[in-house]
């Protein structure tokens, strides 16, 4: 089972979301991309198994970069280091694939530009 950060499982994080009927949407913030897909379809199940399939799901991903909360080391200019399987990432091509996996809103966290949203924005236009 999958987990947050503070330990509790995804699965009842979602569960405790769907029976709150204040909240009107489920969603995964500052994650990397390569989650996002995932969390996606666990977040369709849960809801479905909770009959609140009417909640939005709502991605708000980081950039995969890694976030280095130490000092730096000798050679290091930056405290984001980019990880090699992001190398190449699109931000918008990745965003098109949680929509069409059933994301109903779409941002960006950490080191997702204005750049990357108007990019989006553009690819979301034209469909």
């Amino acid at each position: 089972e999958e987990t947050v950060d503070t330990g509790g499982s995804v699965t009842s994080c979602i569960e405790l979301m769907a029976k709150c009927p204040q909240v009107t949407g489920v969603g995964v913030n500052c994650t990397e991309p390569h989650l996002v897909t995932p969390i996606i379809g666990k977040i369709k199940q849960v809801l479905k198994e909770c009959n609140a399939e009417d909640k939005l799901i709502v991605v708000y991903p980081n950039s995969g970069e890694i976030y280095l909360s130490r000092e730096l080391k000798d050679g290091e200019t930056n405290y984001w280091k980019t990880h090699s399987s992001y190398k190449d990432w699109n931000f918008a091509d990745a965003a098109m694939e949680w929509i069409d996996n059933g994301a109903h809103i779409v941002g960006g966290c950490c080191r997702i530009t204005a750049q990357n949203i108007a990019e989006l924005a553009k690819k979301v236009g034209k469909l």
